[in-house]
C-alpha cells in the first residue's frame, strides 16, 4: 500500500503539471501571434498595395487573438456562479464576440479540468447549468493574469520601437 503522503505530493505535481501547460500553452500562443504579425507587418512593406490580402490577414491574426483570450475571459467572469447563455450574453456586452457553439465545448472542457465547477438549478421551468471558478480555476486565473501582464508589457514595449 502507498504512503497517503505520496499520494498527496503525486496529485500536487499533477496538479502544478497542468497548470504549467496551460500557461505554457497560451504564452506559446501569444509569442506565435507577436511573431506572425511582425512577420506580416514586414512582409506588406514589400507587398505593396494589397489592402483585401492585408485585411484577410489582419481579419485572421484578430480572430485567432480573441481565441486566445477566451479561457481568460470565462475565468474572470465566472467569480459568481452563471449559466452559459448569460455568460455568452455579459462577453457580448463586454466586446468579446463569442457564440454559443463556442462556449459551451469551452466550459465543458474548463470543468473537466477542474477549474470550474457546475450545478444544475432545476427549480425554474427550464433546468440551467451553472458554472463557477473553482479553487484550483482561481491559481490559475492569478497565474494567467501574470502573464497576460507580462505578455502585454513585452508586447508594448516592442510597439514602442516600431
Amino acid at each position: 500500500m502507498k504512503d497517503p503522503s505520496s499520494l498527496i505530493l503525486s496529485t500536487n505535481k499533477h496538479k502544478c503539471f497542468e497548470i504549467q501547460y496551460i500557461l505554457n500553452y497560451v504564452l506559446y500562443f501569444f509569442l506565435t501571434i507577436v511573431c506572425v504579425v511582425q512577420y506580416n507587418y514586414i512582409n506588406s512593406k514589400k507587398v505593396g498595395d494589397c489592402m483585401s490580402q492585408k485585411d484577410v490577414i489582419v481579419s485572421n491574426l484578430v480572430g485567432e487573438l480573441k481565441r486566445g483570450t477566451l479561457v481568460l475571459s470565462v475565468l474572470l467572469n465566472t467569480k459568481e456562479s452563471t449559466y452559459g447563455y448569460a455568460l455568452v450574453q455579459a462577453l457580448q456586452g463586454l466586446g468579446i464576440d463569442i457564440e454559443q457553439n463556442t462556449l459551451y465545448p469551452l466550459l465543458r472542457r474548463l470543468e473537466k479540468q477542474a477549474l470550474l465547477s457546475s450545478s444544475w438549478d432545476t427549480t425554474e421551468s427550464r433546468p440551467r447549468k451553472y458554472y463557477q471558478i473553482s479553487q484550483l480555476g482561481l491559481e490559475v486565473l492569478s497565474d494567467l493574469t501574470a502573464h497576460w501582464q507580462e505578455t502585454n508589457k513585452i508586447i508594448n514595449t516592442m510597439l514602442e520601437e516600431v
